[in-house]
């Protein structure tokens, strides 16, 4: 399985069509985690996240329904595929820890989809009730 949730090599990266899709056609959730929190069992939580969420859904074989950020360890840009995540996913995952409060990357992936969130709200006058943060 790989760090998008799917369970063989599929593509580097997703196209403009697909983050501008959204949760129905992304990501159903997205892990953040701090780099070298553990990486072990994180990769195994998001693993057994992944296969109850495909299971849930009915689906089966490579179907990438997550994506798991291990905190971008030096990494100067994200991905292209760790952008249509924060883009698309419908639930934010923060594995909370005091080096995840520390880390700047993490703060910024969790603003990003805040800022979805706020978004939402101003261009809907309510809360959105698809889109969650799970700290």
């Amino acid at each position: 399985m790989d760090r998008r949730g799917g369970q063989g090599a599929q593509g580097a990266s997703l196209d403009a069509r697909h983050q501008r899709a959204g949760v129905e056609h992304g990501f159903q959730f997205l892990v953040s985690s701090a780099p070298g929190e553990d990486d072990i069992f994180v990769t195994r939580f998001f693993h057994d996240l992944s296969n109850a969420v495909r299971s849930a859904l009915g689906k089966d074989g490579p179907t990438e329904v997550g994506y798991l950020d291990l905190g971008g360890a030096g990494e100067p840009q994200w991905p292209a595929d760790a952008r249509a995540a924060l883009a698309t996913c419908g639930t934010f995952v923060a594995l909370c820890s005091t080096r995840y409060f520390l880390s700047p990357h993490c703060g910024r992936s969790w603003s990003v989809f805040a800022g979805r969130l706020r978004e939402f709200r101003r261009r809907k006058g309510s809360p959105a009730r698809c889109l969650l943060v799970v700290p």
